[in-house]
């Protein structure tokens, strides 16, 4: 990856041990944070919860989670969206707002959320679940609402797509990725809706994918990424 012209990478642990980070909060909602964070159970992670929604709002753009496999042009979607991870909450995995506009009204509401209710003590409260709460709260959303239903809000404009955007295949079935003998599954859920795939790294992480495999990460690794699948033999 780090021969592509752009591919940049950053320290963040040498960042998170230094303290450097915290001056990322500065003149945001979350310049007052950076001890609760500091002091977190789930250091690492709720400082890459906080940065992901820090960069969408100061500059724009697309965030997504190193496990994914991008299989169609997410120019397609436009901006200001998020994904459903299932019909009851959204995922902070695949993140995208303009610059300006009701994106980024939304992220900064997302980091006010997060700077009032940040809690160090639980593992998703600050991400999937903190996004959740916000869009029903700021697009007044009923309670019980199916988020695979939403769609494009015209009320606070933004959208919520459904699972089979991202997450074709749910965190309970995460194995499929992995077994060969699932490749026929994995295979019909990659529908023209199908932008990105998540490959759910928090469960998946002691998994070894062998390369020249037929296992259904390796098979789509080669076909879009094949520079990195290749370049890691034996084991991708």
């Amino acid at each position: 990856m780090l021969e592509l012209g752009n591919v940049a990478v950053i320290d963040a642990w040498s960042l998170l041990k230094s303290g450097g980070w915290s001056e990322w909060l500065q003149d945001s909602p979350l310049d007052q944070l950076g001890p609760a964070l500091e002091s977190s159970v789930f250091r690492v992670e709720h400082v890459s919860d906080a940065i992901r929604l820090l960069l969408i709002w100061k500059f724009g753009g697309t965030y997504l989670d190193l496990d994914f496999i991008s299989i169609r042009s997410l120019d397609d979607l436009g901006n200001d969206w998020v994904g459903a991870e299932d019909r009851n909450i959204v995922s902070n995995a695949a993140l995208n707002a303009a610059p300006a506009g009701p994106g980024h009204a939304m992220f900064e509401n997302f980091l006010k959320e997060f700077a009032e209710k940040f809690d160090g003590a639980h593992w998703a409260v600050n991400g999937p679940y903190l996004l959740t709460n916000v869009i029903y709260k700021v697009c007044n959303l009923t309670k019980g609402t199916d988020m695979q239903e939403v769609g494009r809000m015209k009320n606070c404009g933004f959208t919520v797509h459904t699972q089979k955007f991202f997450y074709p295949i749910s965190y309970a079935t995460w194995r499929n990725y992995f077994s060969e003998k699932a490749w026929p599954v994995v295979n019909s859920s990659l529908g023209p809706s199908v932008h990105a795939i998540h490959f759910w790294n928090k469960l998946s992480k002691d998994e070894v994918v062998t390369v020249g495999s037929g296992q259904p990460y390796g098979r789509l690794a080669s076909q879009y990424c094949p520079p990195v699948y290749y370049a890691s033999v034996p084991a991708f």
